[in-house]
């Protein structure tokens, strides 16, 4: 975005338009090196499809959560998917919190959002 060009939009500006969650996630897309951030648009509206997809997809699971199976076995042990699933994620969140603390947001994006 330039001024220069006519393409420039405040933070209260993008956030009216898109709202604030896809504007957090086009944010963090935009760069985070020494470079100036490239903000583009698309990736707000791209933001916005794939979080209406995401909560769809958990509204869905979670009407028809009774046809899936709950709770851990009778002998306390978790299956070695649940093991490796449970393991996935945290290795994402300690990414994602590891690209937090090195101010790399566009890695906590890929870690906490894109990969989890």
């Amino acid at each position: 975005m330039s001024k220069s060009l006519g393409n420039f939009y405040t933070v209260t500006d993008v956030c009216e338009m898109y709202g604030a969650d896809a504007t957090r996630i086009a944010l963090a897309d935009a760069g985070d090196t020494l470079d100036d951030a490239n903000f583009v648009l698309p990736n707000a509206e791209n933001a916005i499809l794939k979080l209406a997809h995401l909560y769809e997809w958990i509204r869905q699971t979670l009407a028809k959560i009774s046809t899936y199976r709950t709770g851990i076995s009778s002998d306390k042990r978790l299956a070695f998917i649940d093991k490796h699933f449970e393991s996935k994620i945290d290795h994402n969140v300690y990414l994602s919190y590891k690209a937090y603390e090195q101010m790399r947001h566009r890695e906590a994006l890929k870690y906490g959002y894109f990969e989890l």
